[in-house]
């Protein structure tokens, strides 16, 4: 996205309301913002906390939100459509400090795991 200059923006558009013209300036400004924010993951400046890939097996974008604690298989899966919807989601979850869980084993790991105990 090409961020606008404040000369861009100056002028108030003739069919724009002074409220509705306000609102679009906070929108553009925050829009500005999140696209820096997501250059700053992309680049490398910030990491994401949970894993973001494609997944190959079923053609998405997916963020892994638990692990399995035996196996490491990944249990909890959020899926998307495009590579974007995936970053985004990602750089609102790290902002808000989420890490994957992994506090239960999954049913096939369980399963062994108990095969091989008993």
């Amino acid at each position: 996205m090409q961020e606008k200059t404040n000369s861009d923006l100056s002028k108030k558009p003739s069919f724009m309301s002074d409220q509705s013209y306000s609102a679009a300036l906070r929108f553009l400004e925050r829009l500005q913002k999140i696209d820096r924010e997501l250059a700053c993951y992309e680049s490398g400046e910030k990491t994401f906390t949970l894993p973001v890939f494609f997944d190959e097996e079923i053609g998405k974008w997916t963020i892994t939100t638990e692990f399995c604690t035996i196996g490491g298989c990944d249990m909890g899966i959020l899926e998307f459509e495009n590579e974007t919807a995936a970053k985004l989601e990602a750089m609102y979850l790290s902002e808000k400090n989420v890490h994957p869980k992994s506090e239960r084993a999954c049913y096939p790991c369980y399963q062994e795991y108990m095969r091989d105990a008993y």
